[in-house]
């Protein structure tokens, strides 16, 4: 680890014309962590695809190696090609780590890629830059080795001259060893087993992308299983399991494997000077969305400016997010269990008992908490793990992001966070917990490749330890 550190810097702080900007481009990174307790703040950690140490303070590195595309147009690319990903990440810290965060061929024919391997992907119609993360599948954990075919952007619904459009995806992944109960209602004996990760998204957009108005729809559909055999007793063939795993189809009232996604919808508006966008991710865990008036999911507007100004400051991107996700409300639960009401358990599961997450962090919206976490659980040696891993996910937050320009050689971004946190339905905070949480980061260009970053994050409530984190970056592209 010392030895991938030292190389790094090496690398980053020699400025030279060894490698061209033409094929591959390479990125070498190194920085440190220093902050006010062990814990990173949240927005220092959240959506970074698993990229950042788990303690502070800490020296850490990154090398990225990406092959150069031709063209970015999609009409001038060849019917054949490939590219390929790789980036790694390490950290010097008390417990010191290493991870490939992506590793990943693409072989692209016509509109279709498939591509093998680890893989940095957003699924849904939310803003991945600024925003505190899609429901379903954000950037908060490090990605999921699978083989995935999809479409390359959109594409054209034949004869309808780009008035309607699709793109997708279906993937299958392998999530390696994870925790279950193969005993429910008896938890606390758990086994590990190989498991299994399917997942599937489709996204229509209505307009021209030459109209003011585009319309968009869609969904993502994932799924954990693998060996249900082994711990549900379900007298089905694989053929069968697998068919009912992608149709979202139930085996004795209950669905085979953890299910689970949203449903999202967006509009976008292109103006004279800037494009307004507005998006709403509706989540479903079971049959929450059998429920006619919950109000769970994600809200948001992102405005962008099309064209720089000649002022010396500039603001690039502003985004305002509303996340509710208290109702959780299941008749199709209730029913079974002869109860008035009944309430999901967001991110939970009771045979998968890692929950929606891999690799100890969460797949779906990182402002849902982890129970290692809380403000009680950081940095206590005597902390013992619990039978579920999620003890937050009945939130209400508002988040406010901007992204800008000064001078034109400085890049900023701020985020606010602020939430009302009550817990689970099965153990919740009594009294609430409130939280806000804030990033400021800078980046500056120089010469020859060369970028310095910083960025300081802060914590400030009853959720996580109140504490103050900073970093400080260089960065080389070649």
């Amino acid at each position: 680890m010392r030895l991938f550190i030292y190389v790094l810097c090496f690398f980053t702080l020699s400025i030279n014309n060894c490698f061209c900007q033409l094929k591959p481009t390479i990125t070498t990174e190194i920085g440190s962590f220093l902050g006010t307790s062990s814990q990173l703040p949240f927005w220092q950690s959240a959506n970074q695809f698993g990229a950042v140490p788990n303690t502070s303070p800490a020296l850490v590195g990154k090398i990225g190696v990406h092959s150069v595309t031709k063209t970015d147009s999609l009409y001038k690319q060849p019917f054949l090609g490939i590219r390929y990903d790789f980036e790694a990440f390490g950290s010097l810290e008390s417990k010191s780590q290493f991870n490939i965060i992506e590793a990943n061929i693409e072989l692209r024919f016509g509109k279709f890629i498939l591509n093998g391997g680890r893989k940095k992907e957003i699924y849904g119609l939310a803003d991945t830059l600024l925003s505190t993360g899609s429901m379903g599948y954000s950037a908060n954990a490090l990605p999921i080795p699978k083989i995935q075919l999809a479409t390359q952007g959109y594409i054209e619904v034949p004869f309808t001259d780009y008035l309607f459009a699709f793109q997708g995806t279906y993937a299958h992944g392998w999530l390696g060893e994870t925790k279950y109960a193969p005993n429910w209602p008896n938890p606390s004996v758990y086994k590990f087993d190989k498991l299994f990760l399917h997942q599937k998204t489709f996204y229509g957009r209505i307009g021209k992308p030459s109209w003011k108005y585009n319309f968009f729809g869609g969904f993502i559909h994932s799924v954990y299983w693998g060996n249900e055999r082994n711990y549900s007793n379900i007298e089905l063939s694989d053929a069968e399991i697998y068919r009912r795993v992608i149709l979202g189809l139930n085996w004795s009232a209950s669905s085979v494997g953890n299910s689970l996604g949203t449903v999202d919808v967006a509009m976008s508006i292109n103006g004279k000077k800037w494009q307004k966008y507005f998006y709403r991710q509706f989540f479903y865990d079971t049959g929450s969305l059998l429920n006619g008036r919950n109000l769970d999911g994600l809200t948001g507007v992102r405005f962008s400016r099309k064209s720089m100004s000649n002022n010396k400051f500039n603001i690039n991107q502003f985004l305002i997010e509303y996340l509710y996700t208290n109702d959780q409300l299941d008749p199709s639960l209730a029913k079974l269990a002869n109860l008035p009401i009944a309430h999901n358990d967001y991110f939970n599961h009771y045979i998968y008992l890692d929950g929606w997450t891999y690799k100890g962090r969460l797949l779906g919206s990182p402002m849902a908490t982890l129970d290692k976490n809380l403000k009680e659980n950081a940095g206590n040696k005597d902390y013992k793990l619990p039978i579920l891993a999620i003890s937050n996910n009945r939130i209400y937050a508002l988040h406010i992001a901007v992204k800008g320009v000064y001078a034109k050689n400085v890049n900023f971004m701020i985020k606010t966070t602020f939430s009302r946190n009550e817990g689970t339905y099965g153990i919740a905070f009594a009294p609430p917990r409130y939280q806000f949480s804030s990033l400021i980061a800078a980046e500056r260009k120089f010469k020859n490749g060369i970028i310095g970053k910083a960025s300081l994050a802060t914590d400030l409530g009853g959720l996580y330890t109140n504490q103050a984190g900073l970093y400080i970056g260089i960065m080389k592209r070649w």
